[in-house]
């Protein structure tokens, strides 16, 4: 092989080397520096085709570059939808507020309301209502009645006032902070973060103005006797008062919550107060003659000596509770849960049908009076004991395991 053969096949491997080179700014290096061959040189020919193939993209860089964008636009989208409904969030939440600030400007027709019944009461009489069944066991009949006129305001402005959920106190000063937030259309800001409507307002429906206007009338010692069948008390939230010695006959309260109140001597007969929330509230010879108690929870109370005459208790939760020598004369104790309950001293007589209750787990059975020997052995059977020791035992680990 002579030298020109050799320098033939150098060149032929240098043109090809030209050719695959596809690294940027070799190929532009080489395309600028071509100059040094001539036009019919391979390797200038091989250079022009490097440098056009440069502009045809790769297939791994391609996908690679799709792929990110790909992503990218995946989350600005959801960026952008999460502030979307941010948005909606916020939406839900003003005309939350402003229903609120709706039943609020009712206030000055509650003020002008209870400056009526305050005149009324001055210049009134002593209700004449005899009582004696409620004056025999301790209960105060509420000793002022009001005019049907008035009576009919107070109807008419409780059910104007119609529950809703309120801004939770402890995010008034964090709301404008959210608000800024959510309005903050920077694309690439990765800490967007999704909001709800309970994190700025209360879980359950509510009425304040409601709970006001009852206050008030408890206060005042205002009889229920022409005011609660037509009024409308639902939703409230009067936890932890003292409404001991009141006189709620007739009252509709469904929906709402006593948690933690102080009821002795309180009376309620003929009320309507389903779905109501009881759970821990104490007293005795409290009154609830009559009323409709349907799917209420009076887990863990004490209310020793009350009197459920009549009363309806479908589907109601006394698990836990004290309920020594309670009356349930004649109620209906449909799918009643008596779990862990204390059913001391309590006469067949005043609970005959006590079987179609549907728990007795655990339930104290202890000095029951006049109860036939076989409703006995079925209570046993269903899990209740007549063992005091026993029963706080396993109270116990009912406490513990809460």
């Amino acid at each position: 092989m002579d030298k020109e053969d050799i320098e033939r096949k150098f060149d032929d491997l240098e043109s090809k080397i030209y050719e695959q080179e596809h690294r940027l700014f070799p190929v532009w290096y080489n395309f600028l520096t071509r100059k040094k061959f001539s036009k019919q040189d391979n390797r200038r020919l091989a250079i022009n085709k490097a440098l056009l193939w440069s502009f045809i993209p790769k297939p791994t860089p391609t996908a690679v570059a799709i792929t990110g964008i790909s992503i990218l636009t995946i989350f600005l989208a959801y960026q952008a939808n999460v502030k979307l409904e941010n948005q909606n969030t916020l939406l839900l939440v003003q005309n939350e507020l402003q229903e609120s600030q709706r039943r609020a400007s009712l206030n000055i027709e509650i003020s002008s309301i209870m400056q009526q019944i305050n005149n009324e009461r001055e210049s009134s009489r002593l209700n004449s209502l005899k009582d004696e069944n409620h004056q025999k066991k301790g209960h105060k009949v509420a000793p002022y009645t009001l005019s049907d006129i008035t009576a009919a305001r107070i109807a008419s402005i409780s059910r104007s006032l119609r529950p809703y959920r309120i801004l939770k106190t402890d995010r008034v000063d964090s709301s404008a902070n959210y608000i800024q937030e959510i309005f903050n259309w920077n694309w690439f800001n990765f800490n967007v973060k999704r909001i709800r409507v309970n994190d700025f307002l209360e879980e359950n429906i509510r009425s304040p103005e409601r709970e006001q206007l009852l206050v008030a009338l408890l206060t005042m010692r205002i009889s229920f006797s022409n005011i609660g069948l037509n009024s409308n008390f639902d939703y409230s939230r009067l936890e932890n008062f003292d409404f001991s010695r009141s006189d709620l006959r007739t009252i509709r309260m469904s929906n709402s919550s006593l948690e933690g109140t102080h009821l002795s001597y309180t009376i309620f007969d003929e009320g309507v107060l389903r779905n109501t929330n009881f759970k821990e509230v104490y007293g005795t010879t409290l009154s609830f003659i009559g009323t409709d108690l349907t799917g209420s929870n009076f887990e863990n109370t004490s209310i020793n000596n009350t009197d459920f005459t009549n009363a309806d208790l479908n589907m109601v939760n006394f698990s836990g509770a004290n309920l020594i020598q309670c009356n349930f004369t004649s109620a209906t104790l449909s799918s009643v849960n008596f779990s862990y309950a204390n059913l001391s001293g309590i006469d067949f007589n005043k609970i005959e049908n006590i079987l179609k209750a549907t728990d007795f787990k655990n339930a104290l059975i202890e000095n029951l009076q006049n109860f036939p020997d076989t409703v006995i052995d079925e209570l046993k059977r269903r899990g209740a004991v007549d063992n005091y020791e026993m029963y706080q035992k396993e109270l116990k680990k009912r406490h513990n395991n809460q």
